[in-house]
């Protein structure tokens, strides 16, 4: 038995101890940001209505900056309407 295979797929295997070719998988340099309340409610909506989303971005290791993002945004836009909010009361 070959140590390492090349499979149809191009992934390549390397054989383990116990006798079982293994995927040769890497992660990606992941940068972890701490989600918020909209983060939260976008990761519940990707993983409840869109899944395939869901896991294409979890499978890309893009999933934490892209709810980071989401969030960011949402209380961007939240502080906006405050502001306008009170130009319009005044």
């Amino acid at each position: 038995m070959e140590n390492h295979i090349i499979g149809e797929n191009g992934i390549g295997y390397t054989l383990g101890a116990d006798g079982l070719y293994y995927p040769d998988l890497e992660l990606t340099e992941r940068t972890h940001y701490e989600i918020g309340r909209y983060g939260r409610m976008r990761w519940e909506y990707l993983k409840t209505h869109r899944r395939g989303e869901y896991i294409k971005l979890l499978m890309e290791g893009k999933l934490n900056e892209y709810l980071h993002d989401v969030d960011e945004e949402c209380y961007d836009r939240m502080e906006l309407l405050v502001e306008q909010m009170k130009s319009v009361q005044e």
